[in-house]
């Protein structure tokens, strides 16, 4: 399973544990033909959402997408009838190469298909590597959040030293500014 599915499926494990029933996400049906399917037209793109033809509207979720959504990419016709992002999967569809200058969400789609391509001894080393840089990120994450916590500790004791001085050169005793820092007593002699 890819990453990519495996953060969407916790992603909906969450959702239903916290009974998040109304986080339903469109679906979309892509199917790619290399065959004239839509003789009427020399569209390469056709989309089709659920309708309700005797009440005129069209299935969408609280966010105004259509819950589904069926699209077909028709290779056979000619690319200059597509607008907007769809040159870019129609050149990743017909040649499977990575265009550089598409959108992240499709340069991502490469990545997972790339892998699925791969041959098992391949996808096991990837993994390690992917593996390896978790591990390393979680490491680095941990490390960042232990110098977080000892840095916060310095200044929270260095807060103290600092006020066990001012209280001893008020007078205080070392028995009151022990009780009032908690700093240990043979911490607050050596500061006289």
């Amino acid at each position: 399973m890819s990453n990519y599915a495996r953060r969407d499926l916790e992603k909906l494990k969450d959702d239903i544990k916290e009974d998040k029933y109304g986080s339903l996400r469109p679906v979309y049906g892509i199917n790619i033909v290399y065959f004239d399917l839509f003789k009427e037209d020399d569209k390469a793109y056709h989309r089709f959402t659920m309708y309700d033809v005797k009440n005129k509207i069209e299935l969408k979720n609280e966010d105004g997408l259509p819950l589904l959504s069926v699209i077909y990419f028709d290779l056979t016709k000619p690319r200059d009838t597509l607008e907007g992002e769809m040159p870019y999967w129609y050149d990743y569809l017909k040649s499977n190469k990575r265009v550089e200058e598409a959108p992240e969400y499709l340069q991502d789609a490469y990545k997972v298909t790339s892998y699925e391509n791969l041959e098992m001894e391949e996808r096991e080393m990837l993994d390690a590597v992917e593996r390896a840089r978790s591990k390393l990120d979680a490491q680095m994450l941990y490390a960042e959040e232990e110098g977080r916590k000892r840095g916060e500790e310095q200044g929270v004791k260095q807060n103290k030293i600092e006020t066990a001085r001012k209280m001893l050169k008020a007078g205080e005793t070392i028995d009151r500014i022990h009780r009032f820092t908690g700093l240990k007593i043979d911490e607050i002699k050596d500061l006289e």
